[in-house]
C-alpha cells in the first residue's frame, strides 16, 4: 500500500492553551481553526502546513478518549 497523501496528524495534549503558546513562541504560529467538539469531549487547535492539518486535541472530560489515552500512553499522536 502507497500513501498518497495525509490530510492530517492529531496529537493529544494536557494543555491545549500551553501548546498554542508553544508553538507561537518557538514558531510564530497561530492556529488557523479552533473548535470544540462537545460529541468527543475534545478541544481542538488546527494549524495547516500546506495540505496538510496538525491537530492539537485536549479532552473536555475525564472520561474522554482522549484523556483515556492520555492516561494510558501519554501526550502524542
Amino acid at each position: 500500500m502507497k500513501i498518497e497523501k495525509i490530510d492530517h496528524i492529531c496529537f493529544a495534549v494536557k494543555d491545549l492553551e500551553e501548546t498554542k503558546k508553544r508553538y507561537k513562541d518557538a514558531l510564530g504560529l497561530v492556529p488557523d481553526v479552533e473548535y470544540i467538539a462537545d460529541s468527543e469531549k475534545i478541544k481542538v487547535a488546527r494549524y495547516y502546513i500546506g495540505d496538510v492539518a496538525i491537530e492539537f486535541m485536549e479532552s473536555t472530560s475525564p472520561d474522554g478518549e482522549v484523556a483515556k489515552f492520555i492516561k494510558r500512553k501519554g501526550e502524542g499522536f
